[in-house]
């Protein structure tokens, strides 16, 4: 009974809480300049000026992805280029970058564009560029028993669904004796992330971040 409450409420926070994304699939195989990848030459349309930092000098291509055939609402079509400057102090280190540092350019697809870009290396994460697929799946909020935002809505979600008042979660256990940690075990295990486009990021649940949980994501990218 007690395990059978435990997966209702679940499957509950799953269905309230999923969106629809796509998985960032990392493959062996180089990329061209028109794949979707991690670092890399980037997509450039004839006439457009290779991007610089702060210091003048040509930043890095940190991801490329074809939005266009894409099932998602609120993103553009086209070409999603985000550029990072090569300056590690900048870079490595800080949970948010000055705006300087960083660049999202959005070109349309089936321009013609430079093929003799010199390669600028993201060496700082990568070792070679890494050629990417986008396949479609459901994510949901990531769980995690640090953020309180995230603990007060599972806390109403209970509330909700069997009609009782819990001041903290503790209460989870008096009122339905079902065990907290039982229950966020069993929420991690199926709520857990991955690199994707238009879900959620990992650092959502970091209590050291400053973050709106309610916006999407609009890449995000884990390596090891």
């Amino acid at each position: 009974m007690i395990e059978e409450k435990i997966d209702e409420i679940v499957k509950q926070y799953i269905d309230e809480t999923t969106r629809d994304c796509y998985e960032i699939v990392y493959t062996n195989e180089n990329p061209s300049i028109l794949d979707d990848k991690i670092g890399g030459t980037p997509y450039l349309p004839i006439g457009e000026e290779y991007p610089k930092d702060k210091y003048g000098n040509p930043m890095a291509l940190l991801f490329q992805a074809n939005l266009t055939n894409l099932e998602l609402s609120n993103y553009p079509k086209g070409v999603l280029e985000i550029f990072l400057s090569t300056n590690k102090d900048d870079v490595c280190g800080s949970y948010e970058l000055a705006k300087d540092c960083y660049l999202i350019k959005v070109y349309e697809e089936g321009l013609e564009y430079q093929e003799n870009i010199e390669y600028v290396p993201l060496d700082m994460f990568i070792n070679h560029p890494i050629k990417v697929k986008l396949e479609k799946k459901e994510m949901s909020f990531p769980f995690n028993m640090s953020d309180d935002q995230i603990v007060n809505y599972l806390l109403d979600l209970i509330e909700r669904k069997f009609n009782i008042t819990l001041n903290n979660p503790m209460d989870i256990k008096n009122k339905l004796n079902i065990d907290y940690d039982d229950l966020v075990d069993k929420l991690s295990d199926k709520t857990f992330g991955f690199a994707n486009i238009g879900g959620y990021p990992w650092f959502i649940n970091e209590p050291d971040v400053e973050y709106d949980t309610t916006k999407k994501c609009l890449a995000f990218i884990e390596s090891d």
